[in-house]
């Protein structure tokens, strides 16, 4: 069975986004085809294959976006399920690059993704998923995630959720100088880096139901991010997105003690200062909810949540004991008491 998709829009809208208008200057076009097998096989329950691409340009004819897809996915007999794409984004010119600047050229970049789950209908069910990415600048992304739950009985369940991911970007905005730049860039200064960034966090739920009217839910997330910056410059051109790199072509760049740079331009007459842009940042949520139906209609609840937080001005790699050490953060605790009550009305 064959499925073919193509349409055209204007101004690009999405519907998801609802009550949020992101950008009205732009026509966005879609085409698609699909390639279903729904008829079992020895070794499949179906398959299906898909080719895609959607484009946006604004109205002065610039493409905003494009995005091209190979997928596939196949069931198996034993309701395992796997899905494979590819995606291809060529370079394109991005006018919220600079943080309301010049328009800026972007790179382009591919990506690989594959997952696999086991049955959707099982008492246990898993998912895995890998992926990997890079781009014309140098930038790579590589994500490991997945979910695990767990339902030893029909009163409880439990389930987690990891997510790990490391990625170099090439063109991180930093910061805006106005007044000092060239006019290639329409005399402001826009500070880009490359970011060497890592998160790591699991996301952890169970529930257990003592009985037809009272549950217990519980939830936590320890979270781990940290993200290190280097090779500044800033904008050469607009349209373009070649870097005038800090410490080259005339300029000095020196950081000190505490993280901060000091950059200097035709010759120590411009005086530039970024505060340290690195971050090591650890949080841990959680919170436990008991509900209590004790007539019918009315409700009793108890919340207590918990929020800790730190952050540093450092840099390093996370990993897993760095969400252990998520617990020690400071943070606040909160209990709440609410209570619903309802009142027949014959």
């Amino acid at each position: 069975m064959y499925d073919l998709e193509y349409g055209w829009e204007s101004p690009a809208y999405d519907p998801n986004d609802a009550g949020r208008l992101g950008n009205a200057d732009g026509r966005y076009g879609f085409a698609g085809l699909r390639y279903r097998q729904t008829k079992p096989s020895r070794w499949y329950q179906n398959y299906n294959v898909s080719l895609s691409s959607q484009a946006e340009f604004d109205y002065g004819g610039d493409k905003q976006f494009q995005f091209n897809e190979l997928y596939g996915e196949v069931t198996f007999k034993n309701f395992w399920n796997l899905s494979s794409y590819v995606d291809y984004l060529p370079g394109v010119f991005d006018h919220s690059a600079t943080r309301g600047g010049p328009t800026m050229a972007t790179a382009s970049s591919w990506n690989w993704v594959v997952r696999l789950t086991n049955n959707f209908g099982a008492r246990n069910s898993w998912a895995g998923r890998v992926y990997y990415g890079e781009d014309e600048l140098g930038g790579e992304t590589y994500r490991l995630s997945g979910e695990l739950s767990i339902r030893p009985s029909t009163r409880f369940q439990f389930s987690a959720t990891p997510n790990y991911l490391r990625d170099i970007t090439a063109r991180q905005f930093v910061t805006r100088f106005d007044g000092s730049g060239p006019p290639e860039t329409y005399g402001s200064r826009y500070v880009f880096a490359r970011i060497d960034q890592s998160t790591f966090l699991i996301q952890l739920r169970a529930n257990y139901t003592v009985g037809p009217d009272l549950t217990l839910e519980l939830y936590g997330e320890p979270f781990a991010a940290s993200g290190q910056y280097y090779g500044l410059g800033e904008l050469a051109q607009a349209r373009t997105f070649n870097l005038r790199e800090y410490g080259t072509d005339g300029t000095t760049i020196a950081r000190d003690s505490a993280g901060d740079y000091t950059i200097t331009d035709n010759g120590g007459a411009d005086t530039l200062r970024i505060g340290n842009p690195d971050f090591n940042i650890l949080s841990f949520n959680s919170n436990a909810v008991l509900r209590w139906e004790w007539r019918r209609g009315s409700t009793l609840y108890l919340v207590w949540a918990q929020g800790r937080f730190s952050q540093a001005p450092t840099a390093r790699h996370v990993g897993f004991d760095d969400l252990v050490s998520s617990f020690t953060a400071p943070g606040d605790n909160f209990l709440a008491l609410k209570v619903s009550y309802w009142i027949p009305v014959n």
